[in-house]
């Protein structure tokens, strides 16, 4: 029997992981209910029965979460001044 060295398993492991931190951060950044400011504890029911949010622990959960954070108020503040130099140009005209 031929068996699979632990460098390759450890590998496999590897692109899992970071395969399902990238799955989860995609997954946030484009649900409509996941808000900029909203805490994960409100946000993971929307979450649950993903295979990616399931095999992550808690730390890497909330380590993706933060950065989809950061990631979300940037597009609110920029929707926001898009919005506001619109505001501003249909009020001159």
């Amino acid at each position: 029997m031929y068996q699979v060295p632990v460098t390759l398993r450890c590998l496999e492991s590897c692109e899992a992981f970071f395969r399902d931190k990238s799955q989860f951060y995609t997954l946030m950044l484009s649900h409509p209910n996941v808000l900029a400011g909203a805490p994960l504890k409100e946000m993971d029911v929307y979450f649950y029965g993903t295979e990616c949010y399931n095999r992550l622990s808690l730390h890497d959960r909330q380590e993706v979460y933060q950065r989809a954070q950061v990631e979300l108020r940037s597009r609110a503040r920029r929707d926001f001044l898009v919005r506001d130099d619109y505001l501003k140009e249909k009020s001159i005209v």
